[in-house]
């Protein structure tokens, strides 16, 4: 959510878009309402995409079964993954990988990218509490948007995939996003 919320706050036109889009709900609208919103909807999936979740790989293993992939065979027993950071800076899947473009999620092609969304992990093992997770961040999200803010001593080094320590973090001096609040937005 703060990878989300630093590249509203340095996009003036983004942001404004993003608040055009929350006056026409409720001023306390539900998670429900909030995630119809297609601007919102694709800052929190892009969000989730640059923060890659965890990063490192977690294998999965078919013991019994030969899986096939293309033309090759998998046999049984053996180890396969991927991790995040390669599938969510794939330029093939994602022009320009290390932009902040929540429009890539709009459309039938950004539902197509959707299969490849994998900051909550995916299938058996993904988060459990995905959905609260996703609730909190629709809710959050548009709260916060109705407040004027300026980054206070924060760039993209704070919020860009630096180190991998199992999961993203950035520059290791950073204090994270921090922002001045200058009081609510005058979007409603």
């Amino acid at each position: 959510m703060a990878i989300a919320r630093f590249y509203l706050l340095q996009d003036p036109t983004k942001m404004g878009k993003l608040r055009a889009e929350l006056s026409t709900v409720a001023e306390i609208a539900t998670w429900t309402q909030l995630e119809q919103l297609p601007s919102l909807s694709g800052v929190i999936v892009e969000g989730n995409r640059l923060s890659f979740g965890i990063t490192a790989r977690a294998c999965r293993i078919a013991p019994t079964k030969t899986l096939r992939y293309k033309d090759y065979a998998i046999p049984p027993g053996t180890p396969i993954s991927c991790t995040t950071l390669c599938v969510h800076t794939n330029e093939d899947i994602f022009p320009e990988p290390w932009a902040f473009k929540p429009e890539r999620w709009a459309g039938s092609e950004g539902a197509g990218r959707r299969k490849y969304q994998m900051a909550f992990s995916k299938g058996e093992r993904n988060c459990i509490v995905i959905h609260l997770a996703h609730a909190e961040m629709f809710l959050a999200l548009a709260a916060m948007a109705r407040y004027n803010m300026e980054l206070f001593e924060t760039d993209e080094r704070d919020v860009r995939f630096q180190h991998d320590y199992h999961v993203a973090y950035p520059r290791l001096d950073s204090k994270g996003v921090r922002a001045v609040v200058r009081g609510m937005s005058d979007s409603r």
